[in-house]
């Protein structure tokens, strides 16, 4: 099964590359915003990181990260508590 890309983009001399405008729109990417890459086999995935508590589902302001998970700062008091 072959799939035509949507884009082609260029990566430049410093290994950079601009994700397109479209692209960014349709997936809230704002600037600053954190992106999770993964790679498999031959491809790069990147997606926006996930900003919502693993405990508690909200989406309240993360201030921590276990194993790469984001948690709440309500669900991090009741943890250390």
């Amino acid at each position: 099964m072959s799939c035509k890309p949507d884009y082609i983009i260029k990566v430049d001399p410093l290994h950079r590359f601009v994700i397109p405008v479209n692209v960014r729109q349709k997936l809230n990417i704002q600037s600053g915003d954190k992106l999770e890459v993964f790679c498999d086999d031959n491809k790069i995935i990147l997606q926006p990181r996930s900003t919502r508590c693993i405990i508690c589902g909200l989406n309240n302001p993360i201030i921590t990260y276990v194993n790469d998970q984001p948690i709440c700062c309500d669900c991090y008091k009741q943890i250390i508590s």
